[in-house]
């Protein structure tokens, strides 16, 4: 009678090999397991709980010639696989998930929406939020994170996502570990850049209660994957608020530290100290509390 609160860090940094560039992540993952109803339990495979290098935004390897990476994450953007409303093109979403299948590694799979959502959305109802610098540069755009369209057309492509993971066969399901909910640009927090029109300015609550909403969405959907996929949240980087929500109302769930994980600078290691180490040893940490730190045989920055 468990189930597994991962608390997930990454450190980013550029690893040359040979004569392609790699971008890598140096995970370190903390695993806490508490008490859940058997019934309640899903299926997984441990096997592919991989801790040390993994790789990211870049095309599939040799794992013969690199031996060291443990997993990687795939990323797509909302726009390619949804190109006109309703209609889903799975071509090079099968294909990246295909070729990494040949390595057997475990794959976190992260869909961009905020510049990477259609532009469609813009034409059905949604409105597009223009981002002015101090200049009043219009430095770009982002949907209306709060808009009751956004959200049906959001949750939609959330849902046809799992279905289609669901669908897969073999070595491509098998491998799909987890996936990222992602609700700003790229996996951030929501957020916009530089000054918005006072219409669609949103607050620290606003946002807060659409990541409350974004994330039980992510939850239900996925809670009941098997093999187990779990459901990786992005807090905000000074986030206890939200990370304590993702621990008491989304069990089963990995949480990624935000800026501090990236190891290559230690913003915010003060202000989390008073709270983070608490999970990490408090009442959460009922049979155990495991972390991995990866030292790397290249001239990188090392944890």
């Amino acid at each position: 009678m468990q189930f597994c609160i991962s608390l997930i860090s990454f450190s980013v940094t550029i690893i040359r090999s040979g004569m392609n560039n790699y971008f890598w992540i140096v995970l370190s993952w903390f695993l806490f397991l508490t008490a859940l109803s058997e019934a309640n339990a899903q299926s997984s495979n441990n096997s592919l709980f991989n801790f040390g290098i993994w790789q990211t935004f870049g095309e599939p390897f040799n794992t013969s010639e690199q031996p060291e990476v443990k997993g990687g994450l795939t990323n797509f953007r909302w726009k390619e696989i949804e190109p006109s409303p309703g209609v889903w093109d799975w071509t090079s979403f099968d294909l990246s998930l295909l070729q990494r299948s040949v390595t057997k590694l475990p794959t976190i799979i992260m869909v961009y929406t905020g510049t990477d959502a259609p532009d469609w959305l813009y034409t059905n109802g949604v409105p597009k939020v223009k981002q002015y610098d101090s200049k009043d540069n219009m430095i770009g755009y982002l949907p209306y994170y709060k808009n009751d369209k956004y959200k049906f057309y959001f949750k939609r492509m959330i849902t046809q996502v799992r279905k289609h993971v669901s669908s897969l066969q073999g070595q491509m399901r098998k491998q799909i570990i987890a996936v990222q909910a992602c609700y700003g640009r790229t996996g951030d927090y929501i957020t916009y850049y530089g000054t918005v029109d006072k219409r669609y300015e949103l607050s620290g609550t606003d946002i807060f209660e659409l990541f409350k909403e974004f994330s039980l969405y992510f939850y239900n959907e996925y809670k009941n994957t098997s093999p187990k996929i779990y459901v990786l949240y992005n807090p905000k980087n000074k986030g206890q608020d939200q990370c304590q929500w993702v621990i008491n109302n989304c069990p089963d769930s990995w949480i990624k530290t935000g800026a501090i994980g990236h190891g290559y600078q230690l913003n915010d290691e003060v202000t989390k100290a008073g709270w983070l180490y608490n999970i990490l040893i408090g009442a959460y940490r009922i049979n155990c509390c495991r972390s991995k730190f990866a030292t790397l045989p290249y001239n990188i920055h090392t944890i």
